[in-house]
């Protein structure tokens, strides 16, 4: 019996695998059941047995991207040795995603040709990551260090602004103007947030490493 459930998890795996790739590398518009069938060498059957369309590998895919982010950043927040706002800085800086394994997929995701992916992707990070920053929130304000009356709804319209503010798949945006919605981003969240002036300036580093 466990080797079937092995043998099913393994299926799952290579499915979602070659899902990802493919969506990285030519698009999830332009991506087809048929593309991934061949690259995992399954009939429709099969496939069909885990997913009923496309769509659904592509919740599949972002729900296990949004899951790494989860992990790291609980982990974070549950850590009683750091201050609310190192616990912040550790968590905003994970959102990135910016390790090897995932930046190729992370990277099409802010790609126009995939705008439905990348929707969807901001929501579920939003759904999901947003009641955590905000009980970190919730923690700063005891300590001091962050003023706001709405901690979960303030976490919530900053997530939904950055995604705006500083989105590369925008077009006719250049860097320098990027750059600048980037700096009135950060000043934004510590007014929002209730934060000294500053104190969120460490998002700032990947863009003028970039200058």
């Amino acid at each position: 019996m466990s080797r079937i459930r092995k043998n099913h998890d393994e299926r799952l795996t290579e499915i979602l695998d070659a899902a990802e790739k493919l969506f990285a590398t030519k698009s999830y518009d332009l991506t087809t059941v048929n593309d991934i069938l061949e690259v995992v060498g399954i009939g429709k059957g099969t496939f069909y047995h885990y997913f009923k369309s496309k769509e659904e590998v592509m919740e599949a895919v972002l729900d296990r991207l949004t899951a790494l982010i989860v992990e790291k950043i609980v982990i974070v927040a549950d850590d009683s040795t750091l201050s609310a706002h190192d616990k912040m800085k550790q968590m905003l800086l994970y959102l990135n995603i910016d390790d090897e394994d995932n930046r190729t997929i992370i990277e099409e995701l802010n790609n126009p040709s995939n705008a439905k992916m990348h929707e969807k992707s901001m929501y579920k990070i939003n759904e999901t990551v947003s009641p955590i920053l905000a009980k970190v929130v919730e923690e700063g304000i005891a300590e001091g260090v962050y003023q706001t009356d709405y901690p979960l709804e303030t976490i919530e319209g900053l997530i939904i602004l950055s995604h705006y503010m500083v989105d590369t798949a925008m077009p006719l945006l250049d860097f320098d103007r990027i750059v600048s919605r980037a700096r009135a981003l950060v000043r934004m969240i510590e007014l929002s947030l209730g934060a000294q002036t500053g104190s969120f300036a460490f998002l700032l580093e990947g863009f003028d490493n970039q200058n």
